[in-house]
């Protein structure tokens, strides 16, 4: 049970550090607010977490 939680917080702890970065790189970047952009955005977070369960659940099988 201290292993799942410790993980879903380090997923979390990782998305907050991902979004912050977007958040704040934005200005520098000048990301163009294009569709495939923002396709892109939604799709990248789900995206790693599902890789990251998907990692972690060949590890436990």
């Amino acid at each position: 049970m201290i292993l799942t939680i410790k993980f879903i917080g380090k997923v979390l702890l990782l998305s907050t550090v991902l979004a912050l970065g977007i958040h704040y790189s934005d200005p520098i970047l000048k990301i163009a607010p294009t569709i495939g952009n923002a396709a892109l955005g939604v799709a990248a977070l789900p995206v790693m977490v599902g890789l990251a369960l998907w990692w972690r659940y060949g590890n436990y099988n």
